[in-house]
């Protein structure tokens, strides 16, 4: 997650790999302090824990007879009292309009994915939301099954497109325009 990210690298066990400059690896590292600071307080005034972090998750789909599985971690986890789940993830990204932040949540696979994890393990829709850290703006949006489908026929033409794709396949990543 992009907080223990910033927790690296302002402890300087991440050296100064991806920056451009010495100037831009300070200027982040001092952007990312403010951030981390500003995320922790907000924390604590809201008092909203999650009961789960960086938890490993799995989504299996069957296409074409072919077995797919996708891995990775939700960042955040919170379970209401109301017994509504929110799956959250933090970004980086500076968005500071609420407008912004809606249509990214809104067209998000990575939250769509999210969701089918969860509804595959345990049958039930969470609200899904993105935590952009440095304006404090999250976006929030209900799943249905709607959501569902339409990720997998995404998940389902992108397989296709693998499979069908050859070497000889002009503008592919592994072949040259001529």
């Amino acid at each position: 997650c992009w907080v223990c990210l910033v927790c690296w690298v302002c402890l300087g066990v991440g050296g100064n790999t991806g920056f451009v400059s010495r100037e831009h690896e300070e200027a982040r590292i001092e952007q990312g302090k403010k951030t981390l600071k500003k995320f922790v307080t907000d924390m604590e005034k809201i008092k909203d824990i999650p009961s789960r972090v960086e938890e490993p998750f799995k989504v299996n789909l069957e296409i074409d007879n072919k077995k797919i599985k996708l891995k990775g971690r939700f960042d955040a986890i919170y379970e209401r009292k109301n017994n509504e789940i929110e799956i959250q993830d933090f970004k980086s990204s500076d968005i500071r309009e609420q407008e912004k932040a809606d249509k990214r949540a809104k067209s998000s696979m990575q939250l769509d994915i999210y969701a089918l994890s969860y509804f595959q393990k345990t049958n039930k829709y969470p609200i899904v939301s993105l935590y952009f850290v440095e304006s404090g703006i999250i976006a929030k949006r209900k799943v249905s099954q709607k959501n569902i489908d339409k990720l997998q026929d995404k998940i389902s033409k992108v397989v296709h497109g693998i499979q069908t794709q050859t070497p000889n396949t002009p503008n592919t990543p592994n072949t040259p325009n001529t």
